[in-house]
């Protein structure tokens, strides 16, 4: 890998290195691929750090020269504190907000904090003065047992890199603290020169530094005569793939070629060619007579229209004339009424791999809270169990790609290869979609069911099911074509919570799918959803969860009750700071000249950072389902206030004792607040609750189960 992580420089025989890390460096000076928060960046530290956990299972990691956080962000995606340290104000200043606490600015010749199980140096001793570097040795050794270490041995040409030793050199430098090379533990994930270095409990023998050493110089050359043959094979690939393209190109020319000489031929043979031919021949020899019918033609199709028109003038039943709507017309009146119905255009691709197709209007970013981001999250854990691609089709707008590395990353979902992005606007003028024999396709509402299974086989298709649709709509057309999908027995169904999953069970029209339908309950990372410290002094933060153009989120019976509890002094202004948490809002005055902050549209990182700093929520949603708010809220130890809903929705002890249910009535809800702010202001037992919670914490944790039983089911659908 190349050089990853820096720390301070002095230049040799004095020469001028740069004096701030900044942007032009790390675009210019970290190898072929600009160091940015990119795919291939991504890709690298996340799997050095599925390959750390693999071998150490480390329960904390500093990366010492941690550039962007990457590394720290990737071990804390999967469960592991990390912290990191580096001396480039701006490469900190890149980390990903919910990781920023995580790294600070400083050199690696300052003593680090607290005990870890690992420390990782990558890259960074070669940026340092000799006598630092000998400094930044001792620091790491006297943090942990364990050093993972590398340092090139041959890139002088980097104007930064002002201390290039062979191994030799650092395995006696870290010999002198005390730590010793393991004999047999691979770090070529890392680099090829990489060593892992471990606090011995004897003497070290200086030749086996020497035979460690030249095993580091045999990887490193083996390693560049990979590349040579890899570079050499790429050429060669190249070279092939141009002379199929060319072949392909000879005989397309060939088969049009072939197909207008048979269309000439047909053309020639039919009865419209050889009357065009008679009539042409007869103007030549008699052309009075042609002008004379050519006239007489016109005059009677003016007299036929003239007719035309009379009638249907005079007709009581023709009103405006109005055409009759039949075959392709009412197809074309219900596209128009429902666009997102209009089926997705695809050909079909026989040796296509095995993929995961995700279905959805968008990914940008309002549209990835709660549900799209959950169906991104089964896709990717579903490909990689099946060993089969990835791919996201978005319906009405063009996919913001780099929304989806970041939902899986920061809610521990691996994924290492490449995603597929395909934007077939609903419409006929759509892209059409390759799809294959092993193609499955995850649908996230309806209506993208509805318009899959128009054009793909209804067995491989998954509706990740999160809400009962059909209440997004009064009875009628919407509600009874969901109804169908809801009832299509070839459809497979994963329901999103146990709670939804009970509804649907007792309803006497669809609770036939839930015989077919496997249901998980929804993860919350602690990474994003931790407890933040509070003092009891400060003043507390109340969260209104407002949508007023979302009639499921009941913003006007919240508002009324969060009037009322300001009214009351439940929440007294003095002691509550108000914030509206949603989208479509406008600036307000509640009682007692409250102005509550607005937050709209936030991103996904900034929302996270927001709830950890809430004390007490009211959000509401008309709906069997829990929602994703009051357990966002619940996860971060906040104490929020929900509705009930029928049957299955009276109570959410079951996920956290900080969740208050209470009917949707002002008054009950009022004194939901109550309880709520006397239990936000108790830390102690507010915090007790939020440490004993039952919500999930692991995505991989929760959907394994359905994704084993998924495989199952598809395995049919499924050919090697």
């Amino acid at each position: 890998m190349s050089a990853m992580s820096f720390d301070a420089v002095t230049p040799p025989d004095g020469a001028t290195a740069p004096a701030v890390y900044d942007a032009e460096y790390y675009a210019l000076h970290c190898g072929r691929v600009p160091y940015e928060r990119n795919d291939y960046w991504l890709e690298q530290f996340g799997r050095i750090a599925e390959e750390l956990i693999r071998a150490f299972a480390p329960r904390r990691v500093f990366d010492a020269g941690c550039a962007f956080g990457m590394l720290v962000e990737a071990l804390w995606d999967r469960g592991v504190e990390a912290h990191g340290r580096d001396i480039s104000e701006y490469a900190i200043g890149q980390a990903r907000p919910d990781i920023a606490r995580f790294c600070t600015v400083g050199s690696m010749t300052d003593e680090i904090e607290g005990e870890y199980d690992l420390v990782t140096c990558i890259e960074v001793l070669e940026h340092m003065t000799e006598e630092d570097s000998e400094r930044a040795i001792g620091v790491i050794c006297r943090a942990a047992p364990s050093v993972l270490f590398s340092s090139t041995p041959s890139d002088f040409d980097e104007p930064t890199h002002v201390n290039v030793r062979p191994p030799i050199h650092w395995l006696r430098r870290f010999a002198a603290s005390g730590f010793a090379p393991h004999k047999t533990f691979d770090c070529s994930f890392v680099a090829p020169h990489a060593v892992l270095m471990q606090r011995a409990t004897g003497a070290i023998d200086d030749d086996e530094l020497l035979a460690c050493a030249n095993q580091i110089l045999y990887r490193c050359a083996l390693a560049r005569s990979g590349e040579s043959v890899a570079s050499l094979r790429t050429y060669v690939k190249s070279l092939e793939l141009h002379h199929e393209q060319l072949r392909n190109e000879l005989a397309g020319r060939d088969e049009l070629l072939e197909r207008a000489r048979a269309d000439d031929e047909a053309l020639r043979r039919s009865r419209s060619f050889r009357l065009a031919t008679a009539i042409a021949d007869t103007a030549r020899r008699h052309p009075v007579a042609a002008r004379l019918a050519l006239r007489g033609a016109r005059r009677a199709l003016a007299l036929r229209r003239s007719a035309l028109g009379k009638v249907g003038a005079s007709s009581p039943q023709s009103g405006a004339a109005e055409p009759v709507v039949t075959g392709k017309g009412a197809q074309n009146v219900l596209t128009q009424r429902y666009p997102t119905l209009t089926p997705l255009p695809v050909y079909l691709v026989p040796n296509s791999p095995r993929r995961v197709s995700v279905v959805t209007d968008s990914i940008n970013s309002g549209s990835l809270f709660g549900g799209v981001g959950t169906a991104l999250m089964l896709a990717a854990i579903l490909a990689r169990h099946l060993e089969a691609e990835l791919r996201i089709i978005t319906r009405t707008e063009e996919p913001v790609t780099d929304n989806v590395r970041r939902v899986l990353s920061g809610n521990g979902v691996l994924w290492a290869d490449n995603i597929q992005f395909l934007f077939s606007f609903n419409g006929p003028s759509a892209r059409p979609v390759d799809v294959g024999p092993n193609e499955i396709m995850i649908t996230t509402s309806w209506w993208t069911t509805w318009a899959t299974r128009a054009s793909c086989p209804p067995e491989s298709i998954v509706y990740l099911l999160q809400e009962d649709e059909r209440r997004f709509y009064p009875d009628g057309d919407e509600s009874l074509r969901c109804t169908e999908v809801f009832t299509d027995p070839r459809l497979h169904f994963v329901v999103n919570s146990k709670l939804l999953f009970d509804h649907l069970r007792k309803d006497p029209i669809v609770g036939s799918l839930c015989d077919r339908a496997l249901w998980f309950e929804p993860a919350f990372p602690q990474l994003n959803y931790s407890w933040e410290e509070r003092t009891a002094d400060q003043r507390a933060e109340f969260f209104f969860y407002a949508r007023p153009n979302n009639p499921r989120n009941l913003y006007a019976r919240g508002l009324e009750a969060v009037s009322a509890a300001i009214e009351s002094r439940v929440l007294s202004p003095d002691d509550w700071h108000f914030n509206f948490v949603g989208k479509d809002l406008q600036p307000l005055v509640l009682a007692g000249d409250v102005r509550p902050t607005l937050w709209q549209n936030l991103d996904w990182e900034d929302y996270a950072a927001l709830v950890r700093r809430m004390d007490l929520g009211l959000s509401l949603m008309a709906s069997p389902h829990p929602s994703y708010p009051p357990l966002d809220l619940a996860a971060s130890g906040a104490v929020v206030v929900t509705n009930t809903f029928g049957e299955a929705k009276t109570s959410l002890e079951r996920y956290s004792s900080n969740i208050i249910v209470a009917a949707p009535e002002i008054e009950p809800l009022v004194d939901a607040i109550a309880r709520g702010a006397a239990l936000a202001k108790d830390l102690p037992l507010r915090k007790r609750n939020w440490e004993a919670s039952e919500i999930p914490r692991d995505w991989e944790v929760t959907l394994r189960p359905v994704v084993e039983r998924l495989t199952d089911m598809l395995a049919s659908k499924l050919v090697d």
